[in-house]
């Protein structure tokens, strides 16, 4: 009987074992900070309708997500004498009238050439104010 017992209790500690240990196998995440089904998407300064050497301040939309956005980099190709201001917001009219938006980053036409890497998320959108006299080339990157 003490053997049947023993047999048994042996049997449910190797039954629970393998239960607890298998499913902490299938809740192990990779390790890496972008998944396959993430990719990040870029848009440059030469394809925002015209852009290029504006005389007033210009305001573009570049994403925007009930879910949220992630704001990868600004590469700047090329350097400018005018700033670019980098928002979260769910839309222009929402940059001019501030209320709905948030300032993320300020380049100044000081900025070097270079990639500029920020991997935040962003509640609304990502929206570029490009100020008047903008003639740069910069590339920003982001994913939903």
């Amino acid at each position: 009987m003490k053997k049947l017992l023993l047999a048994l209790l042996l049997a449910v500690l190797v039954g629970v074992g393998y239960l607890v240990f298998d499913h902490r196998r299938e809740a192990e995440q990779p390790l890496s900070s972008v998944s396959i089904t993430h990719e990040y998407n870029a848009t440059t300064t030469a394809t925002m309708s015209g852009a290029l050497i504006k005389s007033a301040e210009f305001n573009q939309l570049i994403a925007s997500s009930t879910a949220g956005v992630v704001f990868g980099s600004v590469v700047v190709a090329s350097t400018t004498d005018a700033a670019v201001n980098i928002y979260d917001a769910s839309s222009t009219d929402a940059v001019l009238d501030g209320i709905y938006s948030i300032l993320i980053t300020r380049l100044s036409s000081s900025t070097p050439r270079g990639t500029y890497v920020y991997d935040i998320a962003l509640s609304q959108g990502l929206v570029v104010q490009l100020q008047a006299g903008f003639e740069g080339d910069y590339v920003f990157t982001w994913r939903r």
